[in-house]
């Protein structure tokens, strides 16, 4: 199995953790591309061959027995924001974490630290650009890692826009999240921060009103927005149609109705040709747009 060594030295016969599975075994060999050593340590990159053949999946963490980090999908960090739309609480993001790649959703800035002063804001609302914050986050998946005093390396992550895949936070893990994990409702806001919409019922009317409707959907999954067309052919009748969409709506979602009508529709299009298709796609984007839904 081929890593860095983020901490501490390994020798063959030490016994040895995989995380998050924890199945266990002993090194049996630690070769390089000069040949085998008696021990490698901090920062070296080395392929270790085990004396059993488990299952380590790429971002799991080898570890001694007698040496484990924390296995957890919540924990409080120190995060510095670095772009110039705010950090949201609820909304999801990417997060690297070392060699794991994974999501979540930060659930609490518990202050934001003055960076001149020293003084902290009790439960801001966001961090904007360069400021600093103790965060609870939560995964999507149980991760291993350390505090940051204790191991910078398993202690340090990154926060990755999921739409541009750009850097735009930096972590510190403090420690776990103290307590247990908060089983309230999900509400209709925490939806929004999510999904990073507003939900809606757009019309989609006409001859085409099916080709414009799927038209739509590719227009706004190609924004990174969440919506699912709703047609008579998986829907059934009006009646009907028009309870589906109110049900997506009310968890957070664009529904995109077909030959509905537009009385209870937040925006609509309509194509009796196929050549209206993209016309019609493009005003009503922009309109959802300067509307602020999407």
């Amino acid at each position: 199995f081929c890593g860095t060594i983020a901490s501490g030295v390994i020798r063959p016969g030490d016994a040895v953790m995989a995380l998050p599975s924890r199945r266990t075994s002993k090194v049996k060999e630690v070769v390089t591309f000069d040949g085998n050593l008696d021990e490698a340590y901090i920062d070296q990159a080395v392929t270790l061959t085990l004396e059993d053949e488990i299952d380590i999946s790429r971002g799991d963490m080898l570890v001694k027995v007698e040496d484990e980090p924390e296995v957890h999908n919540r924990f409080n960090a120190n995060i510095v924001w670095m772009t110039d739309a705010p950090l949201e609480t609820g909304r999801l993001y990417d997060i690297k974490l070392g060699p794991t790649f994974t999501s979540g959703t930060v659930k609490k800035i518990h202050h934001q630290t003055d960076v001149n002063t020293l003084d902290q804001q009790a439960n801001p609302s966001q961090l904007a650009l360069n400021e600093i914050g103790l965060c609870e986050l939560t995964l999507n998946q149980p991760v291993a890692f350390d505090a940051y005093q204790r191991n910078h390396a398993t202690g340090s992550f990154i926060v990755i826009d999921r739409l541009t895949n750009v850097t735009i936070g930096a972590g510190m893990i403090a420690g776990l999240a103290d307590g247990l994990e908060s089983l309230d409702p999900v509400t209709a806001e925490e939806r929004e921060r999510r999904l990073a919409q507003k939900p809606a019922i757009i019309a989609c009317n006409g001859k085409h009103g099916p080709e414009l409707a799927l038209a739509v959907e590719r227009a706004l999954f190609d924004q990174g927005k969440t919506a699912v067309v709703v047609s008579e052919e998986n829907a059934g009748d009006a009646d009907e149609r028009r309870r589906v969409a109110q049900l997506l709506t009310a968890h957070g979602l664009v529904a995109i109705a077909v030959n509905l009508g537009s009385d209870i529709a937040n925006a609509s299009a309509n194509a009796e040709n196929e050549a209206d298709i993209p016309g019609a796609v493009s005003t009503l984007v922009q309109e959802l747009i300067r509307s602020k839904r999407i």
